[in-house]
């Protein structure tokens, strides 16, 4: 027969035993309640979200019983790339510069000796606590640069698992102490990461075709756009309209505070400052603008390299100590700007121009998606931009022909080679605001003024045209190797005369000993070709002027 033992006839050692076993029974019984609890409250979460921030909310609460750690990031795995990216991250220390560095450089699984890698290729989970100088001496190049960039004192790294499958890995860090793990704990850690699984590449899912939605949708609103602009240009050919067009597709893929095109002149070798749209702008800025001459060779300007390369340029960053070349000095001087994007404008594999955007306020960093949403937008556009352009050249073309026409029946009505000049400079002057004129003509004798008119030009200029020698002006003017617009040598004129357009006028083979000068910004060939016709028929007025007045009776 068995012996019945009474509490007794037990030692006091023998009850403190059994006690001291009840009590653990109790607190692992506690414990396996709190964890059934927590993987209720999880699943429960997990069943009714796919949200993953809250299910991570609860897991947190959850490991909280079991070790310490300050940081969760989760790691899934690229096929396309066969890469480990870190797609959330969450915890003390996480900035936007440290989740940059890890997304610009993810783990390739060719890294074997990488514990984030061995770990997912393997599927077991790793635990290294503490770690110590002594311990980083052994880590592979790439962990060692890892935490470089994140310093840690413990990390406990878990595969993913759906479906018998690996998905990635969470790593939970503690950047500030190390912390322990028995084999029950650790074990239980994996548990509730086991729940989690499904959640996560459901979330990944989710997130993946939310993402791919808003890419079509951008770019169907996108092709949308540039629809609008290609009907605008079709439909009315008006450079401003389409223009417009233009900013308001661009505005719905990035703000930005101006955007310029510049178009360039191959005879002249220039990048003219053809439109700009800006609020903060003024008029007398943008007159300044157009004053700048900026060259469409080499690397004089950030639009010049861009034009002269063919490439974008982008600089999410500019300060006043910034390098700036002297022509973009000048064009930071009339207002400052903070970043700055150009693409070149290429039609049919030739370069027409630049489109820059410009930034007033603060830096402006753009993702590659932007950057890439910008340049295809751009890319699509470019043929709209010259095929406007060609009819705006052509409209402004017949409508100055057709000023000059009225202008030259005003004129034919004075009675003076005196009206006839001033009458020219005016209506000239009268068509092209930006710029002066003044028409010189000299006694045919003697290298002397007899009759000139000036309109736009100032007091100094005009003292120094008339003052300058004709015989030399002249020979500035015909001479094959200078070009029709030029800057004049700085020790002959005063500081007010930018450049200087010299016309002689003849009529026929006779040298009337006289010039056309226009001073101050940019004037175009096509221009300049039909105000050369139209002197022409001035010329010929100037010449007959005498002949009238003998005929005219007394």
């Amino acid at each position: 027969m068995p012996v019945h033992t009474t509490d007794q006839d037990k030692t006091r050692e023998q009850l403190l035993g059994e006690l001291r076993a009840q009590r653990q029974l109790a607190q692992e019984q506690a414990s396996k309640l709190r964890e059934l609890l927590h993987l209720n409250t999880i699943i429960q979460t997990v069943n009714s979200t796919l949200n993953l921030d809250e299910v991570i909310e609860k897991v947190v609460v959850a490991l909280e019983d079991i070790f310490s750690f300050n940081q969760i990031s989760i790691y899934l795995y690229n096929a396309e790339h066969n890469t480990l990216e870190v797609s959330h991250w969450y915890g003390e220390g996480i900035s936007e510069e440290l989740m940059e560095r890890f997304d610009n450089y993810p783990l390739s699984l060719d890294w074997d000796d990488v514990y984030f890698i061995k770990a997912f290729l393997d599927n077991e989970a790793q635990y290294v606590s503490p770690i110590t100088p002594k311990l980083l001496r052994h880590y592979s190049p790439r962990d060692r640069q890892m935490f470089e960039w994140n310093p840690h004192k413990a990390i406990a790294i878990i595969p993913l698992q759906v479906q018998e499958k690996v998905i990635g890995l969470i790593n939970f860090a503690n950047t500030t102490a190390a912390f322990t793990l028995d084999d029950e704990q650790f074990a239980r850690v994996q548990r509730y990461v086991g729940h989690i699984a499904a959640t996560i590449n459901n979330a990944y899912l989710v997130r993946k075709t939310r993402f791919a939605l808003a890419q079509a949708q951008a770019k169907e609103q996108e092709l949308a756009h540039i629809n609008e602009v290609i009907q605008t240009t079709n439909a009315t050919l008006d450079f401003d309209q389409m223009f417009a067009a233009i900013v308001r597709g661009l505005k719905t893929i990035v703000e930005f505070d101006g955007i310029g095109i510049q178009l360039v002149d191959q005879e002249q070798q220039l990048l003219n400052i053809y439109k700009v749209d800006s609020d903060i702008i003024a008029p007398h800025q943008l007159e300044q603008y157009h004053n700048i001459r900026i060259t469409s060779t080499g690397c004089s300007s950030m639009s010049s390299q861009v034009f002269t390369s063919g490439l974008p340029a982008y600089f999410p960053t500019i300060t006043a100590d910034a390098p700036f070349g002297a022509i973009d000095r000048k064009i930071y001087a009339v207002h400052p700007f903070s970043a700055y994007l150009a693409y070149p404008l290429i039609v049919e594999g030739a370069r027409i121009g630049v489109i820059s955007f410009f930034w007033a306020h603060e830096h402006r960093p753009l993702n590659d998606h932007e950057l890439s949403r910008i340049r295809r937008y751009v890319t699509a556009l470019s043929t709209a931009i010259d095929k406007a352009l060609r009819h705006q050249q052509l409209k402004d073309a017949h409508d100055l022909f057709a000023a000059l026409l009225a202008a030259s029946s005003s004129i034919q009505r004075q009675n003076s080679v005196e009206a006839v000049l001033q009458q020219t400079v005016t209506h000239l002057h009268r068509l092209f605001p930006a710029l002066g004129f003044g028409v010189v003509l000299r006694k045919s004798a003697a290298d002397q003024i007899d009759k000139a008119a000036f309109a736009g030009v100032a007091p100094a200029t005009q003292a120094y045209l008339l003052a300058a020698p004709v015989e030399q002006l002249k020979a500035l003017a015909v001479d094959p190797e200078m070009a029709p617009w030029f800057r004049l040598p700085t020790t002959m004129v005063p500081s007010e005369i930018h450049r200087c357009f010299l016309l002689p006028l003849a009529d026929g083979s006779t040298d009337m000993g006289g010039f056309l000068m226009a001073t101050g910004t940019y004037l175009g060939q096509d221009s300049r070709e039909m105000i050369q016709r139209f002197m022409e028929l001035v010329s010929a007025m100037i010449t007959s002027k005498p002949l009238i007045t003998d005929s005219t009776p007394p």
